[in-house]
């Protein structure tokens, strides 16, 4: 329940200061105590209520399979960031997957390749090539990283949220991707679903 970017304040048994509603958060050398909120909380309040409107509108009727990454990665970075503009960075994410879409149509148009290898190699040339995201090397504990606002503004991250980041624009562009959890990793398959668009 604890990790290096929220410590609980208060008590050696870290579970007690998160019953009792509080929690540390450290930045660089700054360390800020602050009401410690569960998921539920933030998702009734605020910009979690926007994000939650936004995912029950965008979506229509939610498949029970079907899982939006972004807006929960946005509700958690308001943690941090409790002025971020959600809408700003959905709109963002929508952006990115029709250019991504178009350049893995552009793609299939050049080489007649429908494939979903085709297409995850088209994909990776938009993301990591043309827009230039990539990981953290610098300062890979910077908990900014941790942050989905942070990492798009940026361009750089760790595995997961840059992880999210591209589930989400394979997402809008038509591509099925999802997360795999590996010890110490976390990664991204994209099932080969046969020929896309042929």
């Amino acid at each position: 329940v604890t990790n290096r970017f929220y410590r609980p304040v208060g008590s050696d048994y870290p579970f007690t200061a998160i019953r009792r509603g509080l929690a540390a958060s450290t930045f660089g050398n700054r360390s800020v105590s602050r009401p410690f909120f569960s998921p539920a909380s933030i998702l009734s309040a605020g910009s979690g209520r926007a994000l939650a409107a936004r995912v029950s509108t965008r979506s229509g009727r939610v498949k029970s399979t079907e899982i939006f990454l972004a807006p929960a990665a946005l509700v958690v970075a308001a943690i941090e960031y409790p002025h971020l503009d959600p809408e700003s960075y959905l709109a963002r994410l929508d952006r990115m997957g029709a250019a991504a879409a178009d350049v893995i149509a552009e793609q299939v148009g050049r080489t007649g390749d429908h494939s979903t290898h085709g297409c995850v190699r088209a994909l990776n040339a938009y993301l990591f090539d043309e827009l230039g995201f990539t990981g953290n090397n610098d300062r890979y504990d910077d908990p900014r990283n941790s942050c989905l606002n942070q990492v798009l503004d940026k361009r750089t991250g760790i595995p997961i949220t840059l992880s999210v980041v591209y589930i989400e624009v394979a997402r809008r562009a038509g591509l099925q991707a999802d997360g795999v959890n590996f010890p110490g990793h976390f990664l991204v398959r994209c099932p080969d679903t046969g020929r896309r668009g042929a």
